[in-house]
């Protein structure tokens, strides 16, 4: 198994926008073969931070993901609304 986890400092500007791109990737993640969990979190302590927590199979399911039309296509537009993002990867 592979945990992935994304924090995302998030440029004002977007606070309110990130959300809704932010849950599309997330409904349609679920369903990958191989996902095991995918969720979007809000840090409590601050307006502009989020974390994604997702959870693979193994790396094929990471890379099918990575490749998928809805990764390609909402990550550049999430990645544009931040100013710093950082991946952090736990295998198991």
């Amino acid at each position: 198994m592979i945990k992935l986890i994304a924090v995302l400092t998030v440029k004002p500007e977007f606070c309110g926008v990130i959300e809704t791109k932010a849950w599309d990737l997330v409904k349609a993640s679920r369903c990958e073969k191989g996902n095991i969990s995918y969720n979007f979190v809000k840090d409590s302590c601050s307006d502009n931070k989020f974390i994604f927590l997702e959870e693979w199979k193994d790396q094929n399911a990471v890379d099918s993901h990575n490749n998928s039309e809805h990764f390609q296509t909402i990550c550049p537009q999430l990645h544009d609304m931040c100013s710093d993002m950082t991946l952090y990867r736990v295998d198991m």
